[in-house]
């Protein structure tokens, strides 16, 4: 059977998050069964970058002559202005087009699930969103009334399950990464760069941490815990590769607690980065001691970098990292403990071997390939019902 499902993936295609949809589609399209049109609001930024993976694309303002004989759609339909003309056109398209099937990706916008139920269309989700940012309020309770009286099941990452979706079924779909881009016979290379940028010798042990810097994430708690060890690690430097923080407060803090506690030339925050891979491959370890998280993509690149991780139980961690087997993980995020495991796997390289080969021989349950497999047979049940 032909399916003919129609995509469309959330704005986070232009921040790199976990398991994109542009990359859904290409993959998609690679199935005999699956012809992939993308379709998006405008020719911006999002419609160059869908291009770029090879894919078709098509405006929804456009006209929309000459789709309905391909076998496949991936659409793309939010962030309109008018909600109501936008709602109609898309209604119009998924007519138009021959589509059978929705696949959406975030529930903020429930535009596209009133659609395809206007459209009569089935609905599939990929809930990118876990529970701690979709928080029980009368709101976003009717978000989700929307999108359960529209979906057939959702897709979600584990650790991303929210209980005003637990009446509907959850199919797990492992967040993923490119492995192509962790090229780990290059880490000479990519180590003097590194050095070379910031100055740092040649003995440095570089700890790095991939997160915004938000309480979430903990980033105040690996600054106090690598402030406890600056003078026992005394070549030890922390990068922190990340966007500030929702929290303009929270960030100050930071920033001013840095020269607080003597750590401007030690305990870095270059920013965000489009070099992640290369700078992971080139550091010692990765830390995150995050408070809440689902699935981290930081954690899998760190993964596919082998290196050795410390972080916490929060979601799906334990899992990833075999309950401890193959990474340090603490109950709560607290600097004392943080600091002892911090210092405790740089001492020790047997600990440090046998989390590298862990993480190595792990990461290949977390690859865009094993994800894809799972959503494209998912979405061939649904269109064969």
């Amino acid at each position: 059977m032909t399916i003919k499902a129609a995509l469309l993936p959330h704005l986070t295609e232009l921040t790199g998050a976990p398991l994109t949809h542009l990359e859904y589609a290409q993959r998609l399209s690679a199935f005999d069964d699956f012809d992939v049109t993308f379709v998006t609001p405008d020719n911006g930024p999002l419609a160059v970058r869908a291009r770029e993976y090879g894919l078709h694309v098509h405006v929804l303002e456009a006209p929309t002559g000459g789709l309905a004989g391909r076998r496949g759609i991936v659409e793309k339909a939010s962030h309109f202005l008018d909600w109501r003309s936008a709602r109609r056109r898309l209604e119009k398209y998924f007519h138009e087009s021959g589509a059978n099937l929705v696949f959406a990706s975030s529930v903020v916008n429930t535009m596209p699930a009133t659609a395809a139920r206007h459209a009569g269309l089935r609905l599939v989700y990929h809930l990118q969103e876990p529970a701690f940012s979709f928080p029980d309020n009368p709101r976003n309770r009717r978000k989700a009334d929307v999108i359960s009286r529209s979906s057939s099941f959702l897709f979600t990452a584990p650790g991303s399950h929210t209980s005003m979706f637990s009446h509907i079924r959850h199919v797990p779909v492992n967040n993923a990464v490119d492995l192509s881009r962790f090229d780990r016979s290059r880490r000479a290379e990519y180590r003097h760069k590194l050095l070379d940028e910031l100055g740092l010798p040649a003995s440095a042990e570089i700890v790095t941490c991939v997160a915004s810097i938000s309480e979430r994430k903990g980033v105040d708690t690996l600054l106090a815990a690598c402030a406890a060890l600056r003078n026992k690690r005394s070549m030890m430097y922390t990068l922190v590769i990340g966007p500030d923080g929702g929290d303009p407060e929270f960030v100050s803090k930071i920033r001013s607690g840095i020269p607080r506690l003597q750590m401007e030339d030690r305990f870095l925050l270059p920013g965000p980065r489009n070099d992640v891979a290369e700078l992971l491959i080139a550091s010692d370890l990765f830390v995150l001691p995050t408070r809440a998280d689902a699935q981290p993509l930081s954690v899998i690149e760190a993964m596919a970098a082998g290196l050795p991780i410390v972080t916490t139980t929060a979601g799906d961690m334990p899992a990833m990292l075999r309950h401890g087997e193959i990474g340090s993980i603490l109950s709560e995020p607290h600097q004392e403990d943080l600091a002892r495991e911090i210092d405790g796997v740089l001492s020790t390289p047997r600990i440090q071997a046998r989390y590298v080969q862990g993480v190595l021989d792990r990461v290949s349950d977390y690859t865009y390939d094993a994800a894809i497999r799972v959503v494209a047979e998912e979405l061939r049940t649904l269109a064969t019902k």
